[in-house]
């Protein structure tokens, strides 16, 4: 058999040439990949190193953990920012007394807060199908408290997107899309292993 082979070779040059050269593009490619795979979860892992020490991440977590609890009071909070937003709009705020914008206060940073947070998981999610961080760390330290945040915040999501001055019918599609994408498929095992193939994770192996 090999000598079949070698013969083909021997009467075909350029077999050979096209040979070592799919091969060699074929390991390219993978280097490619590989170096790719590693920056990305270099990357991700220094995003998660430095917002978790974040004092101003701290803040606006705690903030929305606790008002997220309370979705009655989080929509009364909410109110309060719209109607901010409505007279800082129609440039009426600035005639407002100090005594009557203090009222305000609460609700516009329980608003800022969440959004802060939400915003994160935004970029975070657009990072992840653009290829920037890695699911499969970012999914491993965050699925179950994703998903939930998603659920927790969908009513307010749906208020921001419904509004005229506010951001969107589209804000936070891709919170959305990532979070629906992970309750559907399940948290992962610890057994599971996975690698990023050409834009796809792969399970690759069991450890038992």
């Amino acid at each position: 058999m090999l000598d079949t082979i070698v013969a083909f070779f021997n009467e075909k040059p350029w077999a050979a040439i096209l040979l070592t050269g799919l091969a060699g593009s074929f390991l390219t490619a993978m280097t490619i990949q590989t170096q790719r795979s590693i920056n990305r979860r270099r990357s991700t892992f220094e995003m998660l190193s430095r917002v978790i020490w974040d004092k101003d991440y701290i803040e606006a977590s705690a903030a929305f953990y606790h008002i997220m609890k309370d979705q009655k009071l989080l929509m009364k909070y909410y109110d309060q920012f719209s109607e901010c937003r409505s007279l800082k709009n129609r440039g009426e705020w600035e005639c407002l007394p100090n005594s009557d914008k203090e009222k305000f206060e609460p609700g516009i940073s329980i608003v800022t807060s969440i959004r802060s947070v939400l915003n994160d998981r935004e970029l975070m999610a657009i990072g992840i199908r653009e290829g920037t961080f890695d699911e499969v760390i970012y999914r491993r330290w965050w699925h179950s408290t994703y998903v939930k945040e998603w659920k927790e915040s969908s009513a307010l999501v749906a208020r921001f997107r419904s509004e005229p001055t506010g951001p969107g019918p589209a804000a936070y599609t891709e919170m959305e899309l990532l979070a629906r994408k992970w309750e559907a498929e399940g948290p992962w095992t610890r057994r599971d292993r996975h690698i990023r193939f050409f834009g796809r994770n792969i399970t690759v192996s069991r450890s038992r």
